[in-house]
Order: structure tokens, then sequence, then C-alpha cells
């Protein structure tokens, strides 16, 4: 099997070994490109044109972010606060909802929430809808924009 080459210089070999060398050499590319396709998709990565294995995407839901206001008619200042709800409601139209409660007419807010002397009160719920904001006899403006535009 073994030969002198014309140059004398090395060792020819058969097409046999050749191809078998060859063979070898395809499979060690092969495991090589499986290995780092499995390992770019444990990561998270996608091959091009392909997905990504298991690499798993979730979604988060959207909320769009309500405002709850409990107040009464008792409160003082009950005209200035609905004044103040409009002047936001016009300013947040279309991104924010509002709910507005009021707990002389929907006494069921009484046992749901902790209003009894506590109104107006405010609470925000972000675009998880997760609440961001209590405040109680809260009728500042600034404070409750502030609020508002951080649940956005």
């Amino acid at each position: 099997m073994e030969n002198q080459n014309n140059n004398g210089t090395g060792v020819e070999l058969s097409k046999k070994a050749k191809y078998a060398i060859l063979a070898a050499a395809a499979v060690v590319i092969i495991a090589i490109i499986a290995i780092v396709v499995a390992v770019t998709n444990s990561r998270g990565g996608s091959s091009e044109g392909g997905s990504a294995g298991n690499a798993q995407v979730t979604e988060e839901a959207y909320y769009t972010p309500v405002m709850m206001y409990f107040v009464s008619k008792n409160d003082e200042g009950y005209n200035d606060y609905m004044a103040m709800i409009d002047e936001l409601k016009a300013e947040y139209d279309g991104r924010v909802t509002f709910d507005i409660v009021d707990v002389d007419e929907n006494p069921e807010a009484k046992e749901n929430f902790p209003t009894e002397g506590n109104t107006p009160l405010f609470i925000m719920n972000d675009t998880t809808n997760t609440i961001t904001s209590i405040r109680f006899k809260c009728a500042d403006k600034e404070l409750i924009k502030g609020d508002i535009d951080a649940a956005l």
C-alpha cells in the first residue's frame, strides 16, 4: 500500500483510504455543525431561514391603563374633583380608561375598597394590569398626572 511518490517525498494512499478519510472528515464537520446549532438554539438564537428550535418566545399581555377614582358627593370639594377628572379625561382620551365610582351611589365599593373616610381615593393600574399607585384623599392633579404618566 505504501509507495514512494515520483518526487520521493511521501506516502501515497489508495483510493479506498482517501475515501475513508474524506468520509471521516465529513462526519466531523456535520457533528460540529450539529453542536453549533444546538448551542445557538439553547441560547435563544435562530438559524437563518429556520426557527428558534426549542427557544420559547412569550408575549406579555398589554392592558389599557385604568385610573379608578372613588368619590363621595358628601366630600368637600366634590365639584372641584369632578372638574379635575373631566380635564384629565380630555387630556388622556383614548390612552387611559377612567373608572369613576361614586361611593354614595355604589355602596358595594365601600365593601371592596378602603373608601370609608378616604375619598377621594385614587388607584392606578398600568399596562400590565398591576396597581402602581394608591393615594388616599388625593385631589392633587399634578400627583395624579405623574402617576398616570408613569403607568403609561
